[in-house]
């Protein structure tokens, strides 16, 4: 584990014992007891957090690709000459191209983190 990821991991179960401590002070034994279980599970909890977290981002680089690639299309849409056409979709391919790897990173970490997938089995 790198520097960052040691530290992270220090902060988080520090969190959850300050946590602990709260729900001690409460009287909470039940939530005191999920608060030793997740700190048992600590790695598991703290993959889990980490990956979403890629997820994340993954999905705001796709965002922000589709953006980009609307924005060309209206451009393509107003181009006048050949080149400028031929340019614009040249960096629409590449764009396209780019948001179907980044669909394969998201497709990858879904799998890699057991996340359900966004369709689901709806019975009448």
């Amino acid at each position: 584990m790198n520097g960052v990821g040691k530290g992270l991991t220090v902060a988080w179960i520090n969190d959850y014992l300050d946590l602990y401590n709260y729900a001690k002070a409460l009287g909470d034994e039940a939530w005191q007891a999920d608060i030793l279980e997740t700190l048992r599970l600590h790695d598991v909890s703290i993959r889990r957090e980490e990956q979403a977290a890629v997820r994340e981002q993954l999905w705001r680089q796709f965002d922000a690709l589709n953006l980009r690639l609307l924005e060309l299309y209206a451009r393509l849409r107003e181009a006048d000459s050949g080149e400028s056409a031929e340019e614009l979709q040249g960096q629409i391919w590449a764009l396209k191209v780019e948001r179907i790897r980044l669909t394969n990173r998201i497709c990858s970490s879904r799998r890699e983190s057991g996340a359900k997938t966004a369709r689901r089995n709806v019975r009448p």
